[in-house]
């Protein structure tokens, strides 16, 4: 006897009566009014718990888009008058946020908390093609709790990974309902994926092409000259569009220039092992020199982080399995599995992006929302059933449940351990122990030049000061000596009142970048000698996060307040 959930999906589909088997269909969740109420709900909360995170702590990467979305609200482009290693789609995204709502650090974030919401939605409804209810359901809220609270910043990270799932749910529908439409939003979503990243919207690229190309050659799909076609120009004007208006501003050659730059020395410099988390030295003696006990405890508590990294190595084998599957069957028209396909192959590409790029954890969990379909195929187990998972699924689930909550129980403790501290671009919670924005809006004006080095973006955009080199963070290694020279040339022509000297950076880059080479280290740093010669400190600063902060002035200018000290690691 055929169950209602059976009916539906055969309307949804249109599956003749001599269709073989109902396996081979796919729900459309969509057509269904209960799961369009289920999606809303699973969104409001989804987005309602992400809000928890808006004002919590910074990081040193978020200053790299919100410093650069600043000075193009104060009229620079891109390339042309500052340094950016990615793509310009969120800085010109974040100028239309700002320009909307307000310029504030609580804004940006706040869209990433829609984004959590998105993310939640988008996971159901494409899980719900070939899963039950309930672990759509569960794979949705285990995303929202623990997985985007890890690095709910505002990052172009996050902006191409919304256009990344975009552009992935418009391909399921053009799997399901081909129509010409869904081929032009699905170019047009994977353009803006590379305009916001363009290593993810590659990998995203490559990722569609083949598993496009892999049903096309098991005959699952025809290739329609509509489709094609609108995808196309879906792909191309986009960036024609970009190309064009960098072409009008004198930018286009540095702006090939620059993101270029990534390939021939940013990814060297940041690469890690897979799966990469820095640990701490207190936490790896409390693994490995501790109670077993306590060390399985630890390593139970970081299970989801392990989960995160392994999940798109998962997917590169379903991608061969179902592959292997519809050829089988290429006589038939076998849509579940041509799902199976499409999703993993996506996923495939993805995870090449981020090989190329840096594999720690938090760029794995950027990838993370579109990832976590796959754990819902396997806890499902409609179609991949593991051995070792059906009879222990309850146990399975119960474990993740605890493990996911458990996570996301301890984010929300970090961060009620947070004071609030008021900045120039709106309120946020920080370590009670940090002192470096406070004692930075004290004793700097709004839009005074300042200088912060070497990697500390986020300051210049919290205190509404501006940087009048072309580079907001310089990372040895990564930027070149020519760039070096040229900061220098700009901070000794321009000579600044304050540096904000970064005194502990060479001594955390061994963890933060691992792979930099010795001899970069060892090389002399003519910035790092200029900013010592010509400025004097006034006292050191707690930061919010790693690298200590020394406040230093011109020599001939006086100190707002305090004596002078300098920490014995100023020197390197």
């Amino acid at each position: 006897m055929r169950t209602t959930a059976d009916i539906a999906t055969q309307q949804n589909e249109g599956i003749s009566k001599s269709a073989p088997s109902l396996l081979s269909a796919l729900t459309l969740p969509e057509r269904i009014p209960a799961e369009w109420a289920i999606v809303a709900v699973v969104f409001a909360l989804a987005t309602g718990y992400s809000l928890f995170f808006p004002r919590f702590g910074v990081v040193p990467d978020e200053g790299n888009i919100l410093q650069g979305t600043q000075r193009v609200l104060d009229g620079q482009v891109p390339y042309r008058d500052f340094f950016s290693l990615f793509t310009p789609g969120s800085f010109y995204f974040h100028v239309l946020l700002f320009r909307t709502f307000g310029d504030s650090i609580v804004v940006a974030r706040t869209a990433v908390s829609v984004y959590g919401g998105l993310f939640a939605a988008l996971t159901y409804l494409i899980a719900r093609r070939v899963c039950a209810r309930w672990s759509a359901l569960l794979t949705s809220c285990m995303l929202s709790v623990a997985v985007l609270p890890i690095s709910l910043f505002a990052l172009h990270n996050w902006d191409s990974t919304l256009w990344a799932y975009l552009t992935l749910y418009c391909a399921v529908w053009i799997l399901q309902r081909p129509h010409w439409a869904w081929a032009l939003a699905m170019g047009t979503c994977c353009s803006m994926t590379i305009l916001f990243e363009q290593s993810k919207g590659a990998g995203l690229l490559l990722g569609l092409v083949t598993g496009f190309g892999l049903l096309r050659a098991c005959n699952q799909i025809r290739s329609e000259r509509a489709q094609l076609m609108s995808a196309f120009v879906g792909l191309v004007l986009p960036i024609a569009v970009t190309i064009s208006y960098f072409a009008w501003q004198r930018a286009l050659l540095q702006m090939i220039v620059d993101l270029i730059h990534p390939l021939e020395h940013f990814a060297a410099v940041n690469a890690v092992p897979y799966g990469y988390m820095y640990w701490g030295d207190d936490m790896r003696s409390a693994i490995l020199g501790g109670s077993w006990f306590r060390g399985a405890v630890i390593l139970f508590l970081a299970s989801p982080y392990f989960l995160v990294s392994a999940l798109p190595v998962l997917g590169t084998g379903v991608l061969a399995y179902s592959t292997v599957k519809i050829w089988k069957m290429r006589q038939a028209r076998v849509r579940r599995w041509s799902y199976y396909v499409l999703v993993s192959a996506c996923t495939s590409g993805l995870l090449l992006s981020v090989l190329a790029t840096r594999k720690d954890i938090f760029h794995l969990v950027y990838i993370a929302p579109i990832a976590s379909l796959i754990m819902c195929w396997l806890l499902d187990g409609g179609d991949l059933r593991v051995p070792m998972v059906g009879p222990g699924k309850p146990l399975l689930v119960f474990i993740l449940i605890f493990a996911f909550t458990i996570l996301g129980f301890t984010q929300l403790l970090s961060a009620n351990r947070l004071v609030s501290r008021k900045t120039r671009r709106g309120v946020l919670n920080m370590p009670a122990e940090e002192t470096a924005l406070d004692y930075l809006a004290a004793h700097t004006r709004p839009g005074e030049e300042i200088f912060v080095y070497p990697y500390g973006p986020a300051y210049y955009y919290l205190t509404a000061t501006s940087n009048p080199t072309p580079y907001d963070f310089m990372q040895p290694g990564s930027n070149t000596p020519q760039q070096f020279q040229e900061a220098l040339n700009v901070i000794a022509t321009r000579r600044p009142r304050v540096v904000v000297f970064q005194s502990l950076f060479w001594e955390d880059i061994r963890y933060s970048f691992p792979s930099t080479p010795i001899q970069v280290l060892a090389s002399r740093d003519p910035v790092a000698e200029f900013i010592l010669r010509e400025y004097r400190p006034c006292a050191v600063l707690v930061p919010a996060n790693f690298g200590g902060l020394v406040f230093m002035v011109r020599k001939e200018s006086p100190c707002a307040a305090g004596s002078a000290r300098v920490p014995a690691s100023t020197n390197r």
